[in-house]
Formats: C-alpha cells, structure tokens, sequence
C-alpha cells in the first residue's frame, strides 16, 4: 500500500447468506469520498488492464469487496484487477470501482492461494524407502546436486505452470536417514524462491503408519526443521484410507496434541478414506482453524460420463467447507492427446471430469494441487523432465494447462 493512504484503510467482517448458507466476508473500502473519475478516465483506466488479469469469480466464492480511490488504482492496477471502471453503485458515489477478489488475489495465505502442483516419486510415493522426486536420485545427489536441480525444475514450475506452491511426499525412511540432510533441499529452495511448499506424509501400505512412534519421531524432525517458516504446511496423512472416520478423526487431534505449537492454519488435516470427503473433518472443532484437503480423480467412477455428476459429487464431499479446502490431488491424462477446451463432454468421463472438477474449484475460489505436475512416466502428468543443462520441463496438454489455470483462477 502507498505510503500515506494506509490510515484511510477501514475494514470489517459480516455474515452474508447466499446460496442457502451463511458465509464469512470480509469487507475492505476507503473511508474519504472520491471525486467521480472523468469519462476520459474511465476509458483509459478500462484499457489499462495489467497483464495476467485475474477473471472474476462468483460471488459464492470466498471473497473480499474492495473499494479503490483513483490514486489507489492507479498505483496497484496490477493488483487491484483487470475489470472496466464501473459507474458509481449502491455503495454511493464516487467509488471508482468495486469487485469480487479471491483471497488468492491478493497472496492471501490460506486454501484459496495454493496454484500447486504435485512434485512426485516415479514409483509413486507410495515407497517402502527412501523418496527420490523425479530428477533427484537419493545415491549420488548432496544437498548442493538438490538445490542446483530443484531450483532448475522449480523454476519451470513458475514460469510454465505459472504455480506457486509444490506437495512432496515424506516418509520415516526417508526422514530418518542421511538422505534428509539432502531432500531438505527441495524445501529450502523453494522457499528461498518463494514459493509455499506442503510436506506430506505418504503411508507405503495400510493407510496409516505401521509404528505410531516412528512416525510421530518423523514429523518431530520436519516440525524442528520448518515450524517457524511461514511458507512450510504439514499434510498429516496423505490418503488414510486405513483409518474408520472416527478413528482418523482421532489420530488426526492428536497430532496437533504432539505439535501444539505448529499454527494451525499451517496444519492440512486430509477428509476421510482417500481424501474424499471433507465434511467429517470440516464439522469437528478441534480443526477449527486448520485446512482440509481433497482428493477427486476420474478413474474412481468412469461410468460417469456427464460434468453433472461430477459436480453434484464434489459438492457433497466438500459440504459447506470449501473456503478451507484445498484440493491436493486430482489430474487425468495429458499425453494421449485429450482435448479438455471442448465443452461438449458428455459420454466422455475424463473431460467431464476435469471441466466439472476445474469449474467447482474456480467458482468455489478454492486451491488446489494437481496431480502431478512432474512424475517421470505417468500419463496424467502436466509435464515431461528434459535433461540436460539445465533441467527444463515440457508442457504435454495446452488444454489442460488451460483448465488448471481456470481452477487457480489466473
């Protein structure tokens, strides 16, 4: 914000009903009435659009009404959005222009922030061993060799994804040994570059740890490690399908019991089963404060051929909790040549899927994680590792890149 306009920054936080639920807004406008800008104004501030124009949202989605003065405008349009100048409305006159943002618009910390991607093993991360991200190899690579590789691949991440924030998995094995002294690269790499990173613990079988003391001594050391660095997120359990409802609930409270120091809204507490469904977490206070996470993936029903269905599904997963939910994996194939800008999808489940999906997670103004963005040979990732110096990555689907950015809602 400039320098002296600052103390006419006046905000509040109101309950609005919309769509048979109450939801939270939070309410940010200048005090001072404004001068009305000229029509001359009015025209040059429309074609001043700042590059990577945010598209609006509705207005169901998590959401803050800002009010900008003309000098406001002028000096953050490339924050303040990309919409005409609008005359002036019920909130009186002179406002120079009021829109719906996400909080990802203004780089916001919670679920609605997350423009992510899945970094992953190639043997998947379900590993009974030590994690190797595709590129790395845990036999020869030091924590130099990490950092050199991840900041190479992250950088592709940012500027051909245009993400923010990467998941990668952690195990005991992985955690416990040597290798961690190097795989810590990754993290701080990608801090150092900016970016949010979410560490997530992956279960090799079962769907919960097989020795609840090794795996509370592994989250000691990550916590240790990134508890004080505000762009680390800890993933209590990836997928914890071994778990009842109840049972996970439980396992879940008392990881924040062991790390009770860990800010909450740092902490993502996974729905129930394979991530799919937020509603059990999201109703239980003792997650008051923390982010959720889902999954949703086309294999799970390919007799659903319509984007109905899959939205219909998604919404009673996440139930009233979207504002909190990031989803951290989903994905189809992006090497077979599927084109995901058709909207005629019906009798194909992948591309209903996916418009379906891209479209909840854009309207609802939520985060979300795709799965992967880079793993050597699976087809649903959104690229393909070139090696070489450097390391540079491949997009395999314009298309579906299109439809991650229509999730991310850039």
């Amino acid at each position: 914000m400039p320098r002296g306009t600052h103390r006419r920054l006046r905000s509040f936080v109101a309950l609005r009903h919309a769509h048979g639920a109450w939801r939270l807004g939070i309410f940010l406008f200048f005090t001072p009435i404004i001068t009305r800008p000229t029509a001359s104004e009015n025209g040059r501030l429309a074609d001043e659009k700042p590059k990577n124009c945010v598209r609006p949202v509705r207005s169901d989605a998590l959401t803050l009404r800002m009010k900008f003065d003309h000098e406001f405008e002028r000096m953050n349009s490339a924050r303040a959005g990309c919409l005409p100048v609008r005359p002036p409305n019920a909130f009186g006159s002179g406002i120079l222009e009021s829109r719906i943002l996400r909080l990802s618009d203004l780089g916001a910390p919670g679920a609605p922030s997350f423009h992510c991607v899945n970094w992953a093993d190639p043997r998947d991360n379900f590993v009974n061993g030590l994690l190797e991200l595709s590129g790395l190899s845990s036999a020869s690579d030091t924590y130099a060799t990490v950092q050199q590789k991840a900041d190479q691949i992250l950088s592709e991440f940012q500027t051909k994804l245009q993400a923010n924030s990467i998941r990668i998995p952690i195990n005991e094995p992985t955690v416990s040994g040597t290798w961690w002294n190097a795989y810590k690269g990754v993290i701080d790499t990608a801090v150092t570059k900016g970016m949010k990173v979410i560490v997530a613990y992956w279960a090799y079988q079962n769907g919960m740890p097989n020795d609840a003391t090794a795996f509370r001594n592994m989250w000691q050391v990550v916590v240790s490690a990134y508890q004080s660095n505000n762009l680390v997120y800890f993933d209590i359990h990836n997928e914890p399908y071994g778990y009842s409802g109840t049972a996970w609930n439980t396992a879940a409270a008392q990881w924040l019991t062991d790390f009770p120091n860990v800010p909450k809204g740092r902490v993502i507490v996974a729905g129930t089963g394979y991530d799919d469904n937020v509603v059990p977490v999201g109703s239980d206070s003792r997650f008051n404060g923390c982010l959720l996470q889902l999954h949703i993936y086309g294999f799970w029903h390919q007799d659903w051929t319509t984007q109905a269905q899959w939205t219909s599904s998604m919404n009673a997963a996440l139930g009233s909790y979207s504002a909190r939910t990031i989803v951290g994996e989903w994905g189809a194939p992006m090497t077979d040549g599927s084109d995901y800008s058709n909207t005629n999808t019906t009798g194909d489940a992948f591309r209903s899927y996916v418009r379906a999906v891209s479209d909840v997670t854009h309207n609802g103004g939520m985060g979300s994680c795709y799965w992967p963005g880079l793993r050597n040979g699976d087809s649903y990732s959104m690229t393909t590792l070139r090696t070489g110096s450097p390391l540079t990555l491949s997009v395999n689907s314009t298309s579906g890149l299109d439809r991650l950015h229509w999730a991310w809602g850039i």
